[in-house]
């Protein structure tokens, strides 16, 4: 019958459910565009014409152009990790920009565990510079300060403390002996709300992996040392 002309064969309609799927489509390939700079994102809507009609994208584009404005404006501080004394603390706390996130360590080097997230916290100020990073000698900041509570992070915004972990839970949450650059990242951005990263899994989960094979072998070999 629809051959011979006597009915046209009915055109298919999308379903509410059809345009949902589409619609989740567009919106996580626009996920993957988040890491973009503004001129990439420019250079991406030139090469498809079909986008500047596109509502979703139009919405999408004004929101990441402002975040992109944000953070170009944001203070960074390009001098690293600073080393603070006792007599400039307050001053570094109560000085920063407004609605800067500080954080401060309070360190020894003959502590491993200290040394380390030293080292890596210096590493995170080159890379993260809208973030303030400050360390100061535990015993140089409080008299008699015990090393069991080393290392101390103290986190600072608008010259109050917001956060603090010290001691034995500092050293375990970030991997302990095993820590690395990527698992105190990882915690600074996920549990601190410190850094703003995003991230498909946890890092430490491969330290823990590794640590019950160790754990394994030394029952096996009768060894009970760490």
């Amino acid at each position: 019958m629809v051959k011979r002309g006597i009915w046209k064969e009915k055109e298919y309609v999308p379903t509410s459910e059809d345009k949902f799927q589409a619609q989740q489509e567009t919106i996580e390939g626009y996920e993957n565009w988040k890491d973009l700079t503004a001129k990439q994102i420019e250079e991406k809507i030139e090469d498809d014409w079909e986008l500047e009609d596109d509502d979703y994208m139009k919405e999408y584009r004004e929101k990441r152009m402002a975040e992109l404005k944000q953070k170009a404006e944001q203070h960074k501080f390009d001098f690293g990790m600073i080393e603070i004394n006792k007599q400039e603390y307050e001053w570094h706390v109560k000085n920063m920009p407004p609605d800067t996130l500080g954080v401060i360590l309070m360190y020894q080097d003959y502590v491993l565990e200290s040394r380390l997230l030293r080292e890596i916290l210096e590493a995170l100020a080159q890379k993260h510079k809208t973030r303030k990073f400050m360390k100061i000698v535990a015993t140089k900041c409080v008299e008699n300060f015990e090393d069991v509570d080393v290392p101390c992070l103290l986190f600072y915004k608008n010259g109050e403390l917001y956060d603090q972990i010290a001691g034995t839970k500092c050293r375990e949450i970030f991997g302990g002996k095993r820590m690395t650059l990527n698992t105190v990242e990882y915690v600074l951005a996920k549990e601190k709300k410190f850094l703003e990263m995003e991230f498909e899994d946890d890092p430490r989960d491969s330290l823990k992996t590794f640590n019950a094979f160790i754990h394994k072998k030394k029952a096996f070999l009768g060894k009970n040392e760490d």
